[in-house]
């Protein structure tokens, strides 16, 4: 197939200043089928087969830019400046104090109230690539939302005929300022919205989850899973233990925990493996990021209506798997550094992968 032909794109709304949004799709050799719109960077569909062979959309979404405008779920988003919370909202950079917007009190959450989830990026469509892809830009203006620095970034979005959705963010300053980039797509390997994800097989790669306190905040320690709800270093059924007497499990009212990967600092690798015995759907998750924060959608409440569909979305219609460092990491100096000076590159890379089995 021709590069051209593999990439197409179609009106998708308007935005309140007049601005055209397309959608964008990405096909590969197999029929695999990846929509994303530069409003948020936010991934929009994800079509791939069962075992028979038939195609179904994996991530939640909506169908027009108008509902996109008006929820407060992140669904498929590109998140940052600073993905998940910073405690209070306080950064400090060379004795600096920034004070960030309370979006989620009292603390900070997937960099505030107009956050990169929330901003129209530029697309570009670099014909010179071997697969399929999408450059999105975005410029984050000096104390966007709190931050200090001009903020240059772009995400890349690979679509390969392995089956396999690549994204690579890379980000410079022109002053020292703090950066943690996540994706925030909302899975259901089922290809049905209305269908719990219970039964899905999850297995992560993380000896340890951080511990937090009572606003989701990490304490500073690892707590080791072993005989705890968190263990999923073998697979087991999402649903499992969700209801369990777990203090920390409560405290999300579901899964929305950070675990500490196993894999070495930097080292792109397997992280984490999803399964649905029904569809024989299997997603494989490799990034180089130090923590995953594993998400199971305990919030939705029906207010949004599927995509194609009379159905609306329900608490744990789905789950959300985000590669990052680990929260509040600009006031934990034990955890992995997430400043960014000027002259450095900040750069990640996830994929997420689609097979049958």
């Amino acid at each position: 197939m021709d590069l051209q032909k593999k990439i197409s794109k179609h009106d998708f709304g308007t935005m309140p200043d007049g601005r055209i949004i397309e959608k964008f799709t990405l096909h590969n050799a197999n029929g695999m089928e990846v929509d994303i719109i530069p409003y948020g960077g936010s991934i929009t569909g994800i079509r791939v087969p069962d075992r028979q062979g038939v195609l179904g959309d994996v991530v939640l979404g909506f169908d027009d830019l108008a509902t996109y405008l008006r929820h407060d779920a992140y669904f498929g988003a590109i998140v940052g400046r600073f993905a998940n919370r910073i405690g209070g909202g306080k950064l400090v950079l060379d004795a600096v104090q920034y004070q960030l917007p309370i979006n989620l009190p009292p603390n900070h959450l997937h960099g505030g109230k107009l956050g990169f989830g929330r901003k129209v990026w530029e697309a570009k469509i670099p014909f010179h690539s071997e697969n399929p892809c999408i450059e999105l830009h975005y410029h984050s203006r000096d104390m966007e939302e709190g931050y200090p620095g001009n903020l240059e970034i772009k995400t890349t979005y690979s679509l390969t005929d392995e089956n396999e959705l690549e994204m690579v963010t890379e980000a410079t300053t022109d002053k020292k300022t703090v950066i943690n980039i996540t994706y925030h797509p909302y899975f259901n390997l089922t290809g049905k919205p209305d269908q719990l994800i219970f039964n899905h097989e999850l297995e992560i790669f993380a000896t340890h989850i951080l511990e937090t306190d009572e606003g989701m905040i990490p304490t500073g320690k690892l707590r080791h899973v072993e005989q705890t709800p968190f263990d999923f270093r073998i697979p087991k059924r999402i649903g499992l233990e969700i209801g369990a007497d777990d203090i920390d499990l409560q405290q999300g009212n579901g899964y929305d925990h950070c675990f500490a990967l196993d894999h070495p600092d930097g080292q792109f690798s397997l992280a984490a493996t999803a399964y649905d015995p029904v569809s024989g759907r299997l997603m494989e998750l490799f990034t180089d990021k130090p923590g995953l924060q594993l998400y199971t959608a305990n919030w939705l409440n029906h207010s949004w209506q599927a995509k194609g569909s009379d159905v609306r979305y329900g608490p744990r219609t789905a789950f959300c798997l985000e590669p990052q460092l680990y929260p509040d990491a600009p006031n934990r100096p034990e955890f992995k550094s997430p400043v960014l000076s000027p002259g450095e590159v900040y750069l990640t890379r996830s994929t997420f992968r689609f097979g049958v089995k």
